[in-house]
């Protein structure tokens, strides 16, 4: 599912694009859950009052009164999130030139037409479940899933794994459980991710600590680690922390 908020202070374009939503769920079997601000401002404490960024997508205006779009959105990517994906609603195209200075990915002209809009928003929702960004797409019994590789905690093999092929994956809000093999998800993954068992992936960014024969993360989860992978571990963190401590 596609968490997306809609920034406008124009209620009525709230409404539209409910409805845009709502048919393109049905006509590309695609799942979208919104949410709709009347102003920036309203937008940035979203932000600022959660422990996890919120959003896949945003769609947002760019005449709205008090704070622009455009700053909006340059207040957006102050925050350590890179991977939320920005569109931008404007009456006038001579904008597109200030949209490149926040990485918008694409901008859409008012009156929105569902034709250009479901073009637009097919294209992003390909590319986040593409290869080449930060996104792992699965689908369990109810619902296809996006998921930031920031937010994975750990994917391990569910208690009904040799019946069901069941895989637990491990969020800091959410336990998900889908039908698949480790080696699958991990081509997805790579780099952050490890395995640390032959039935454990784990995310070294969310590892706070850990042993010769376990690893305790950031949700508090403690998983074993396999005596074949004690050391591939060891030398996969160490690489981890000393490119965080360059980036730095």
């Amino acid at each position: 599912m596609f968490q997306v908020a809609v920034c406008d202070d124009d209620p009525a374009m709230h409404k539209i694009l409910q409805h845009f939503f709502m048919c393109m769920s049905v006509s590309e079997s695609l799942d979208f859950n919104l949410q709709f601000f009347l102003s920036g401002e309203d937008l940035i404490k979203s932000y600022s009052s959660q422990e996890r960024y919120p959003f896949h997508i945003i769609l947002l205006d760019i005449e709205m009164r008090e704070l622009s779009g455009i700053e909006t959105a340059k207040l957006i990517r102050l925050f350590p999130d890179r991977e939320v994906q920005i569109i931008f609603l404007t009456n006038y195209p001579e904008y597109m030139l200030e949209s490149f200075e926040v990485q918008a990915f694409q901008y859409l002209l008012k009156p929105l037409t569902y034709k250009l809009f479901v073009e637009k928003i097919n294209k992003l929702c390909h590319y986040m479940r593409s290869s080449v960004s930060h996104f792992l797409s699965v689908k369990n019994k109810t619902e296809h899933l996006v998921l930031r590789h920031s937010e994975i905690i750990a994917i391990s093999k569910g208690e009904n794994n040799y019946i069901h092929n069941e895989l637990c994956i491990a969020t800091d809000s959410h336990n998900y459980f889908i039908s698949g093999t480790l080696k699958a998800v991990y081509e997805q993954l790579k780099y952050p991710f490890v395995f640390i068992h032959r039935s454990i992936i784990v995310n070294l960014v969310h590892i706070r600590k850990f042993s010769a024969t376990s690893v305790i993360m950031s949700n508090e989860q403690e998983f074993p680690v396999g005596r074949s992978h004690a050391k591939s571990l060891r030398e996969a963190y160490a690489r981890f922390i000393i490119s965080r401590f360059q980036e730095g």
